[in-house]
């Protein structure tokens, strides 16, 4: 008798069986994790090993694929590179971004956020990961934080709900629009 194969979590078992009339093999491989559902097991795996620890945290590194590529860089090449710097727990390109996740405290991810950028020349967009968003709202956060240091000009930009988001915004114009009324 062959021993059992161990699969890992992410590999799909072989079918060993037909699937009921009405179901198709599309059907089957719907299990299949995507990209951003893989991501997040990997965060929220991360994010289990610094539980309990005090000043540290899982943060969320991501810059543009689009413009890296437009550079003359490649993917993978880029990724060799980024590879190389220390403290970078995982890499995975998510759609149009280029994800690096690392352990570590806010002055960390600065540094490697700066190592990032001097390697690239791409902006920097930088998220605290919080085991209570989900993979695809940190992913959306990374987002706007590149979006928010291609507008202010920044290199590294750190996403802060108070102030990138909706909410912040709105709070913000409502104090001009005060400001505005308190001098006529």
């Amino acid at each position: 008798m062959k021993p059992e194969k161990n699969y890992s979590e992410f590999e799909l078992k072989p079918q060993k069986y037909y699937p009921e009339r009405g179901y198709t093999t599309w059907t089957l491989n719907q299990n299949r994790p995507g990209p951003i559902g893989i991501w997040g097991d990997i965060l929220n795996a991360m994010e289990k090993k610094v539980e309990g620890k005090e000043n540290k945290s899982v943060y969320v590194l991501g810059i543009s694929r689009g413009d890296c590529e437009y550079l003359g860089y490649s993917v993978k090449t880029l990724e060799e590179k980024i590879r190389n710097f220390r403290g970078i727990k995982e890499i995975h390109p998510i759609n149009n971004l280029i994800t690096i996740a690392i352990i570590g405290d806010k002055r960390k991810a600065k540094r490697v956020a700066e190592r990032l950028y001097a390697c690239t020349g791409l902006e920097v967009g930088v998220v605290k990961y919080d085991k209570d968003e989900w993979a695809f709202g940190t992913y959306a956060l990374l987002r706007m934080a590149i979006r928010e240091a291609i507008k202010k000009g920044e290199n590294i930009h750190f996403y802060n709900p108070d102030t990138d988001s909706l909410e912040g915004e709105l709070k913000r114009l409502r104090k001009l629009l005060k400001k505005k009324k308190k001098q006529t």
